[in-house]
């Protein structure tokens, strides 16, 4: 008799692990399928993103040196070429701060 209660006991011990290894298996699985790879997708997007304007950024800065040096060429004087592009930069700054209040 004593047997068939240890064996029984021992059945519903296997059937409790086996129960709490199947709702951890589902909760890994539904984890992985609704929060992990949307994530991951996620981060290879941003990932690229920066890159991007990483490589952006380098490209705007090498166009805004050579035209600098082509209206510096074209004036015939830097501090000309200067000169216009402080007013041009103060306009945008008037205008942005203009903008930025309306909103």
């Amino acid at each position: 008799m004593e047997e068939k209660k240890d064996s029984l006991l021992k059945s519903i011990v296997d059937l409790i692990e086996l129960l709490i290894a199947y709702v951890r298996q589902e909760l890994k699985s539904t984890v992985d399928s609704s929060l992990a790879e949307p994530l991951r997708k996620a981060g290879k997007k941003v990932g690229i993103a920066i890159f991007v304007a990483f490589i952006m950024s380098v490209a705007a800065i090498f166009i805004a040196v050579g035209l600098f040096q082509l209206l510096a060429t074209l004036l015939g004087a830097t501090w000309i070429a200067y000169l216009v592009i402080g007013v041009i930069l103060i306009i945008f700054g008037v205008v942005a701060g203009v903008r930025s209040k309306d909103v």
